[in-house]
């Protein structure tokens, strides 16, 4: 089964307000598939959830095995938007299911990972640590650590998804891949009423470039 563009955007929607109960409906009734689908500039579900530091639903997505290391139209995978944006939590998370910069040091990933600084550094280098640790362990193989398993991805995200909702900075359909885009769109000053648990991170970095 398939979905098109209507119910593309209606999933798009519910994640973006964290209804994830409904996004799961849609989601039996059209196929699993459609997470995986690119819409716009190659955008991808993951990418908006990203973008918007939106945790619960990027639990969601990586419960239903998307492509974590998918990439849109201007060379950015998931991981380098949340860290570009500032969200370590969302990093961490990514990072456990096998995300990684490009190691090229002319990649588009390492122009972005020159200019972290903070607490998004911070898990980057520890999770980095913890795949050495892990390879050492077990020497003459090349796997990395565990990922969190699809089980408890799902549980989580279902389990509060469906007590309440996570920070959701937008309900819009557009979904721009860069700060400046997300800025002129209102995503960072409106709210739809749902619970504020953490308080949103901008980029303050003067040399921040999109």
């Amino acid at each position: 089964m398939g979905g098109g563009q209507d119910i593309i955007l209606e999933i798009r929607s519910a994640m973006l307000r964290s209804e994830l109960d409904r996004v799961d409906e849609l989601v039996k009734a059209h196929g699993e598939e459609i997470l995986c689908q690119e819409f716009g500039d190659h955008d991808t579900f993951l990418h908006n959830a990203a973008a918007l530091g939106l945790e619960k639903t990027i639990q969601y997505l990586l419960a239903h095995h998307v492509n974590v290391s998918v990439r849109d139209k201007n060379n950015y995978t998931p991981l380098m938007m949340a860290a570009n944006l500032k969200y370590p939590n969302v990093v961490r998370l990514l990072m456990q299911c096998g995300a990684e910069f490009n190691l090229d040091p002319h990649s588009r990933d390492q122009q972005v990972f020159r200019r972290l600084t903070g607490p998004v550094l911070q898990v980057i280098a520890e999770e980095r640590a913890g795949r050495k640790e892990a390879v050492s362990a077990t020497p003459g193989e090349t796997t990395t650590p565990d990922s969190p398993s699809s089980s408890s991805l799902s549980s989580t995200a279902s389990g509060e998804g469906a007590s309440g909702h996570e920070e959701a900075h937008s309900v819009g359909l557009a979904a721009p891949t860069s700060y400046n885009g997300l800025r002129r769109r209102g995503f960072f000053n409106r709210n739809q009423g749902a619970e504020e648990k953490t308080p949103l991170l901008l980029p303050t970095d003067p040399s921040f470039k999109t």
